[in-house]
């Protein structure tokens, strides 16, 4: 396994034959066929030829340096070695993840597949938004000084909010205050428009099935009790498509709850409760639920109201309201409720469905398509921009499966439980019906004939999926003549091919091969669906709900069970609850850095399409405007009536690809 990989996540667990990254003779032999492939094509230029001649002496001393466990030397010998094997047109390898040390007994190698070693230097950053990510986190840690809260600050209502200014006076003058959520997040009504229209819009389903969906506890409770003086009819709200839910039943399957946030397989420390505040940060046990979530359609089918939290899974638990429950101690539990939608939503949503969802496509792509310049891969090439890079930096940073993970410290599930989430998802996981916008949206039962108006996110998603079908469509009809001319395709079979064998790219649901136009379109269109609009949807409204982690709190350190009766209150919800303040500050540059905006949307692609697909790719652009304006005029309407507006999804905030 390469070094990089084996620091992070064990062995890389190469699908093909692997290489020994540091042995003499594959490298000598790679460098020889570059010199000869760059000869015969006439590409040899003054920075190839530098690392041609220099390649053969690294490989001699980099096995000899790398004894001294000099993980960046290996990082440089695998970067040489992906060069020169994308010079001669070697492709890339998947690899499967290992297993993680905390859970040992839980295979992981049945998950998406992921890029074996380092990303070949063409999918790395340009040195423009190398500068650019660079700059936010300079500037983001500027502010986090100026706003004058230290790291051993108490965590208080008032310290979070002081964040958001330049030393509890002027706002802060680094970085924004989030809109609407600071001002709003107590609210119930606010608490239920974040299950639509928030970071995480795609939790919330229709209850069709009453005693199917929802726990014997939640029926039964609701046949005796009434909400704001009124029958709560529950058969009557589903038959009017009326009833949702929101389960985070996958939290329930984890085996360490509460999770110790620093846990011993990778980190060989204890923590003791002497240790100071800022000693603690990060080594607490986390807490989460595994909450379930009802609400209520109102008649105008715009806002959802909560009807109920059940917190346990046990026969008999308790139904929590808000006119049953102490107010503040209903604060705490739909805090508790939102700590639990950051775990859903980071790692699975996010992560899961996006970032590692995508990359198994990319490698398939670039090992056919784009290695022979394919008509179809203009169509392609701009969801393949910066995101292996990103995912293998993650699982170096952020993902790591190492000591002082930042997935470990900084959330509640840690990453060896995540990656049971994600694996859980890919169990059922199937291309169209979870990738493709409609399908995904009639998954969780709003099916055309549902009307909500008030659920942006589905409003927007099927518009633009939309577009990107017809976008398809075009561009399809343009290279391709008729369906026999798909079905002969040799590369194209090829493609399809990869991506869906087992052994290669092993995506579950993907085409094994491509018969016609019309499944050539819906496969274009929803591989642009996730990387771009899904991806927006869930990543671009990062820090609009996270920078404020009292909204969305990505670690919890009580469980409800601790809440003092007699003495509860907010403070003691911030005090003993909420992230520390050097992990709220954490929680604002990590947002800051996630949501930096791309330079590659998808109104902004016209490099792309130049003798192929120029009028489709224009009639795409002039549908775009259109959805822009619709846009434009709702959110001048919810500014008017004070309200939040939603615009993650409005063309000119959508990249083409995961870039950040």
């Amino acid at each position: 396994a390469t070094a990089d990989m084996a620091k992070t996540n064990g062995p890389s667990n190469n699908i093909s034959n692997p290489v020994n990254p540091y042995a003499t003779t594959p490298m000598i032999s790679l460098t020889i066929q570059a010199i000869f492939k760059m000869i015969f094509s006439g590409q040899i230029g003054v920075p190839l030829l530098l690392l041609i001649v220099l390649s053969p002496i690294v490989s001699i001393v980099l096995p000899l340096l790398n004894l001294l466990g000099n993980n960046t030397i290996s990082l440089v010998y695998n970067i040489i070695r992906t060069s020169l094997q994308e010079v001669v047109g070697a492709p890339m390898q998947y690899a499967t993840y290992p297993k993680h040390l905390e859970y040992p007994n839980v295979p992981l190698d049945d998950i998406m597949r992921k890029i074996d070693g380092v990303p070949p230097l063409n999918y790395w950053f340009k040195f423009s938004k190398i500068l650019g990510v660079v700059g936010a986190v300079t500037d983001t840690a500027a502010g986090l000084e100026a706003s004058g809260v230290k790291d051993t600050d108490p965590s208080t209502y008032d310290n979070y909010n002081k964040l958001f200014t330049d030393n509890g006076t002027a706002p802060n003058s680094k970085y924004p205050t989030p809109p609407y959520v600071p001002d709003h997040w107590e609210e119930d009504a606010e608490f239920a428009r974040q299950f639509l229209n928030g970071v995480n819009p795609v939790m919330v389903e229709v209850v069709s099935d009453v005693s199917g969906q929802l726990s014997n506890e939640i029926v039964s409770f609701f046949k005796t009790t009434k909400v704001a003086g009124e029958s709560v009819d529950l058969g009557a709200l589903a038959k009017a498509n009326r009833l949702l839910y929101v389960d985070y039943e996958g939290l329930d399957a984890l085996n360490k709850h509460p999770h110790q946030a620093y846990p011993q397989a990778y980190n060989n420390k204890n923590f003791t409760d002497d240790e100071t505040v800022l000693s603690r940060v990060g080594k607490e046990p986390r807490y989460f639920e595994s909450p379930i979530i009802v609400l209520q359609l109102d008649e105008k089918r715009e806002k959802l109201q909560v009807l109920g939290v059940q917190l346990e899974r046990t026969p008999g638990a308790q139904i929590y309201t808000s006119e049953n429950t102490e107010a503040n101690k209903w604060l705490f539990i739909k805090t508790a409720v939102a700590a639990a939608d950051s775990q859903y939503h980071e790692w699975v949503t996010h992560l899961g469905k996006t970032h590692y969802t995508m990359e198994p496509h990319i490698v398939a792509i670039h090992n056919t398509l784009r290695k022979t310049n394919h008509k179809i891969y203009p169509f392609l090439a701009p969801m393949c921009r910066d995101t292996l890079l990103l995912n293998w930096a993650a699982r170096l940073t952020l993902a790591e499966f190492g000591p002082d993970s930042f997935g470990d410290k900084m959330t509640s599930v840690g990453v060896g439980q995540y990656m049971q989430l994600i694996k859980k998802y890919w169990e059922d996981y199937d291309f169209f019906k979870s990738g493709a916008a409609d399908e995904e949206l009639e998954g969780r039962g709003f099916s055309p004939d549902v009307e909500f108006p008030g659920y942006r996110y589905r409003t927007d998603s099927l518009k633009l999926w939309d577009i990107y079908g017809t976008f398809a469509t075009d561009y399809v009809n343009e290279v391709y003549a008729s369906d026999a001319e798909v079905a002969a395709d040799a590369d194209l079979q090829s493609w399809a091919t990869e991506t869906s064998d087992p052994t290669r790219g092993a995506v579950k649901g993907f085409p094994t091969k491509f018969t016609d136009k019309k499944i050539l379109v819906k496969t274009l269109q929803t591989l642009f669906w996730i990387c771009s609009g899904f991806h927006a949807a869930v990543n671009f409204s990062q820090y609009d709900f996270y920078a404020y982690q009292a909204n969305k709190p990505l670690g919890f350190r009580a469980p409800v069970s601790d809440w003092p009766d007699a003495t509860g209150d907010k403070d003691w919800i911030f005090e003993n609850g909420m992230p520390h303040m050097a992990e709220a500050k954490q929680g604002i540059a990590t947002a800051r850095v996630l949501t930096y905006q791309s330079h590659q949307t998808i109104d902004r692609l016209d490099e792309f399409f130049g003798e192929t697909g120029s009028q489709a790719y224009n009639t795409f652009k002039e549908n775009l405007q259109v959805m822009s304006d619709e846009i434009d005029a709702r959110s001048a309407n919810d500014l008017a009536a004070n309200g939040p507006v939603y615009e993650y999804l409005k063309p000119c905030n959508v990249p083409s690809s995961i870039d950040i």
